[in-house]
């Protein structure tokens, strides 16, 4: 048993825990995102637009009720009968004895007891979900290319960032044969575990088929009717497939309801696909290819709708225009340092709000 006991990890104290709460220096930036995303998940679409129009004296009434009633209705059935019970608890008092000048006795340590088993099992919910969350996100992970796969004659920036714990994007490469590589940028409708489990068969479908077809439009009419066949009420996913040989000056791109990507060139354009239907949406969609030419140092970015619909704590979008600007002051530089001079414009730009939607790129640069 000493043996044991001596490899059993050390929990850490209380003392030292506040210790290193204090220390972190982080309290009140993070006090203010958790206050946006406690609004962000309780307070719907209809109560956001109704709170605009109020005044911020009725604004700080209104919107407390509006938490704690959403907090209520939300419990199950147990939890939301002993949250009545110790609200009835805070304000029941006793009488102790006849005489008026005995004390009387209330319930308020009792309340208290209640309202912590509670959050106990909230927090237990909490972090049952979130170790399952967790083993899902490894698998995303491993999943994940490298960041810079070895393409010849093409410099590569791979990137993908879940907004919670498993993410409903996309991103892919695999070597097809001695030239032949594909890469994919997806995004899959809705978010959280639904998402990403449908994001894993839409990676590991893509896969098969690629190994399998020569014709980037073929492969995703192939995929496209295995997820119509199987797919759920209003599941689907916008792709961007794209194939590339080693040192060649042109690749093949097949765009099924994704935003056009940006060419990068002398002026920033997109490509001429778009409008086909996302993956799952039709049983036969038409689906077709562009074939692209490139120039030393020209470059196609690939990017979700997290970035460019990337919000700032006030709100507003970057959106495209802002987006354009920042690519044509990178363009000239390596996809790394590309993608990565991107990824520090969007922590930037998002400061201290929260990320609203996962953050995927995928950037290709002829050498």
């Amino acid at each position: 048993m000493a043996g044991t006991n001596n490899f059993r990890k050390k929990e850490p104290g209380i003392r030292e825990t506040l210790q290193d709460d204090l220390n972190s220096g982080d309290f009140f930036k993070n006090l203010k995102r958790e206050w946006a995303e406690l609004k962000e998940f309780f307070i719907d679409d209809d109560r956001r637009e109704q709170l605009k129009t109020m005044g911020g004296f009725k604004k700080f009434f209104v919107l407390p009720f509006w938490l704690l009633k959403s907090l209520f209705l939300k419990m199950n059935t147990v939890r939301r009968m002993l949250f009545i019970f110790s609200i009835v608890l805070m304000f029941l008092t006793v009488k102790i004895g006849n005489s008026n000048s005995e004390p009387n006795m209330d319930f308020n340590l009792f309340a208290a007891f209640v309202l912590i088993f509670i959050l106990m099992l909230e927090l237990k919910d909490k972090l049952l979900a979130k170790s399952e969350l967790r083993e899902g996100r490894s698998v995303q992970e491993a999943m994940m290319p490298e960041e810079n796969p070895a393409i010849s004659g093409w410099d590569i920036f791979l990137y993908s960032r879940p907004a919670n714990d498993v993410g409903g994007d996309m991103v892919d490469y695999l070597r097809l044969g001695e030239k032949r590589n594909y890469i994919a940028l997806g995004d899959v409708s809705g978010k959280g575990l639904g998402a990403a489990l449908f994001m894993v068969k839409l990676q590991s479908t893509l896969r098969a088929m690629a190994n399998e077809i020569t014709s980037p439009a073929e492969i995703c009419d192939r995929v496209n009717s295995i997820f119509h066949r199987d797919k759920t009420s209003k599941s689907f996913a916008s792709l961007v497939y794209v194939e590339v040989e080693d040192n060649s000056d042109k690749l093949k791109i097949v765009n099924a309801g994704h935003m056009p990507p940006k060419i990068l060139s002398d002026e920033i354009k997109e490509t001429k696909t778009k409008g086909m239907p996302a993956i799952g949406l039709m049983k036969k969609p038409p689906y077709s290819e562009e074939i692209i030419s490139f120039n030393s140092g020209d470059a196609m970015i690939i990017y979700s709708d997290g970035v460019t619909e990337a919000r700032n704590p006030w709100g507003d979008f970057l959106g495209e225009d802002k987006f354009e600007t920042f690519l044509g002051k990178i363009k000239h530089q390596n996809a790394s340092m590309m993608g990565k001079r991107l990824l520090a414009e969007l922590e930037y730009f998002i400061d201290d709000a929260s990320q609203s939607d996962d953050i995927s790129i995928a950037i290709l640069k002829k050498e």
